[in-house]
């Protein structure tokens, strides 16, 4: 999704300005990025972000730009595009 935005046109061009949106990622404090934990989630989180990165992944969700919890009742009048696990995708 952090991807499909830098392309958009919509939104920052680099992941990481798209990441320190105000308001648009609950991690981010006051613009900042938190540290990253030394754990396997982590390894994996950053491989999968790798293949993403290089466009070599297909998944369900690849015309995404905003998502939400599924307990979050969001009034969003955008085309749904997936649902994974406790999230929802929107286009």
């Amino acid at each position: 999704m952090l991807i499909n935005r830098t392309k958009s046109g919509r939104f920052p061009k680099s992941v990481c300005s798209v990441l320190t949106q105000r308001g648009q990622f609950s991690f981010v404090r006051g613009g900042k990025i938190p540290s990253a934990p030394a754990n396997a989630q982590w390894r994996k989180a950053l491989a999968i972000a790798q293949v993403a990165q290089k466009d070599l992944w297909d998944g369900p969700a690849d015309e995404a730009l905003y998502f939400h919890a599924r307990y979050v009742k969001a009034g969003w009048n955008r085309p749904q595009v997936a649902s994974i696990g406790n999230h929802i995708f929107y286009r």
